[in-house]
């Protein structure tokens, strides 16, 4: 396939450019391909070709496909030079240049047998241009019944290729919806998508092996009044902010006093945890659509684990098959066997004392809980698999480092005022330590870690006055007027800055790769005017009651719930960063009162 650009490229509509599917592994039926658990390709019925297209003419080339299904290739406006030539290649497994299987690959490229092959194309552009200015996007119609709602699809590109050091890179990923279609998620600050000329290769990774996140522009946080949790769609498709965010509501009967959520990194598993001791299962697929299991678990049969009846936080493994759960107790329970679609409990790991707080870096190699006399820290290494003293099967082996009694907080449930650099799972900054301004920056994670402190310097604070439905928090977390009070902290995307939420607003601190942590800006406040609906009048009001945060995966806007005007009807912004200025909003919505927000 091939487009040139023409002069009125700038002007034009995007180009789509349609490749049809030529191959899959025995799970796709008739669509050819292999490299699944045997590793030993059948025959591919499908042929090589190409298509010609001219950019900016709307038109639409299909080349042969089985069973229907296309792979569409959008074009954005000024990716190449005006003139240039850009050529899609089919490709089948058998004559990709590097096996997807054994080879060794780069870092974001999980190496298994039984990741399965979808398909495969090649780009090459005229001029000698070999890097595109803007991504192409790609899609896949016709998407057959055995790839369920949900499943992540990985686009991985061929560095180097030819050469002895050639390597498998993912660049992009998409999810099957739920009318059987393939779309591409966003772009991430670890995902460039499809820029480079060259071979790429579609594939669904071995269950239970990628770490690699896909950006599904969403946001996740609980609503407690209605026992649901609120999936929010933060972009459309093009990834630009929606002026309103679109809320969909996932709701699991029976609930109460969500506390905490969590999502594996292709958004195929999640798992919350209630003030019921139970852990309920889900899953979000392409566009936000929410699926929940019927699978769930419930910790108070475990001793030493839900003893004080009111489950606190869950923390997921970047594999996805293992979370790590919080009953507010003496030991954390190890869930294993998600990935799998059937999960059970497996084991407990002992802590010093109450640990209601739990996260685990994007790395999957430390661990960190922590309650009101300290924060434990623990190592995470893989091991040989065992089977748990409740069943299920254990993979890693969870070794207590350090416990930092200095660093306990009065703060309660989900993240607990802790956040991991994104990129170097060695560095996590902490807040709030004994409920005061501190900021502090852990170094040399889980062996040997060294803390660095600094002070937020922030007005004082109007009092902070969360939900009536948590009396527990009410008494321990409410603070005079006069004083300041930090509750949620999230590390950026890139490794270089906290940005902390507080009873004045958002502060930020840069340092966290440097180790040299240092207030930047002043303090964010943005006014929020929400119009008159219906009976309610409309009102006007400084976002000031921040209970939790988090950054967009391509760490652009920085997404803030704020508990205004109540906990119930409380408001969800999205600012844009460094500025702060917010680019869109949406109330009334659910805060929670703790820091359990994830965004993906």
């Amino acid at each position: 396939m091939s487009l040139n650009v023409p002069s009125n490229y700038f002007t034009r509509p995007t180009v789509l450019l349609v490749l049809g599917c030529l191959a899959a592994a025995p799970l796709l039926t008739g669509c050819g391909g292999g490299g699944g658990n045997t590793n030993t390709p059948p025959p591919n019925n499908a042929s090589t070709a190409q298509t010609t297209v001219t950019a900016g003419s709307n038109a639409n080339m299909a080349l042969p496909a089985s069973m229907g299904q296309t792979i569409a290739f959008s074009v954005p406006p000024g990716a190449a030079p005006v003139g240039t030539t850009i050529t899609a290649t089919s490709l089948s497994q058998s004559t990709l240049p590097l096996s997807f299987t054994r080879a060794a690959s780069k870092r974001g490229f999980t190496l298994s047998a039984g990741n399965v092959y979808v398909a495969a194309f090649k780009l090459a552009a005229s001029g000698g241009i070999t890097l595109l200015t803007a991504p192409v996007s790609v899609g896949v119609s016709g998407v057959p019944s055995s790839l369920p709602p949900g499943t992540s699809v990985h686009v991985a590109y061929l560095q180097n290729e030819g050469l002895p050091s050639a390597a498998w890179n993912d660049v992009a990923t998409l999810s099957v919806s739920q009318v059987g279609v393939l779309t591409q998620n966003l772009l991430s600050t670890g995902l460039s998508g499809v820029t480079n000329t060259g071979t790429y290769l579609l594939y669904v990774p071995a269950a239970g092996t990628s770490t690699t996140v896909s950006n599904l522009g969403i946001a996740i946080l609980s609503d407690d009044v209605n026992g649901a949790l609120e999936i929010v769609s933060l972009f459309d498709q093009s990834g630009a902010p929606l002026s309103t965010p679109i809320v969909k509501s996932l709701p699991f009967p029976g609930t109460r006093d969500i506390d905490a959520e969590a999502l594996t990194p292709d958004g195929r598993y999640g798992a919350l945890i209630d003030g019921g001791n139970t852990v309920h299962f889900f899953t979000v697929g392409a566009g936000g659509v929410p699926l929940a299991s019927n699978a769930s678990i419930n910790i108070s049969q475990y001793p030493g684990v839900g003893d004080d009846g009111d489950g606190d936080s869950i923390a997921l493994m970047p594999n996805g098959d293992t979370a790590i759960v919080s009953g507010d107790s003496t030991s954390l329970l190890v869930i294993t066997g998600i990935s799998t679609g059937n999960p059970v409990a497996a084991d407990t790991i002992s802590v010093p004392d109450s640990r209601d707080g739990l996260v685990i870096s994007n790395d999957g190699k430390v661990l960190m809980a922590r309650g009101s006399s300290g924060l434990t820290i623990f190592s995470i290494v893989p091991a040989v698999p065992r089977v748990g003293a409740f069943g299920g099967t254990i993979a890693y082996q969870f070794t207590q480092t350090t416990d930092i009694p200095t660093l306990g907080t009065d703060g309660e449930d989900g993240r607990d005022g802790m956040g991991f650099s994104p990129t170097d799972s060695s560095r996590a900054v902490i807040i709030g330590s004994a409920d005061s301004t501190d900021v502090t920056l852990l170094t040399g994670l889980p062996s040997a870690p060294v803390s660095r402190s600094a002070r937020a310097s922030i007005p004082a604070g109007r009092g902070f006055t969360p939900s009536p439905r948590r009396r527990e928090r009410n008494a321990r977390r409410a603070t005079a007027s006069g004083t300041s009070f930090l509750s949620s902290v999230a590390v950026s995307p890139n490794g270089t800055t906290a940005a902390i939420g507080t009873d004045v607003g958002v502060v930020l601190f840069t340092g966290v790769d440097t180790g040299n942590l240092v207030q930047s800006g002043s303090v964010l406040a943005p006014t929020i005017t929400v119009p008159a609906s219906g009976t309610t009048p409309g009102t006007s009001f400084n976002m000031t009651s921040i209970t939790t945060i988090g950054w967009t995966l391509d760490g652009r806007y920085l997404v803030v719930g704020d508990q205004e005007p109540t906990a119930s009807a409380g408001t969800l912004a999205m600012l844009s960063m460094p500025s702060g200025q917010v680019v869109s909003y949406v109330s009334p919505i659910a805060i929670p009162d703790n820091d359990q927000m994830v965004l993906h």
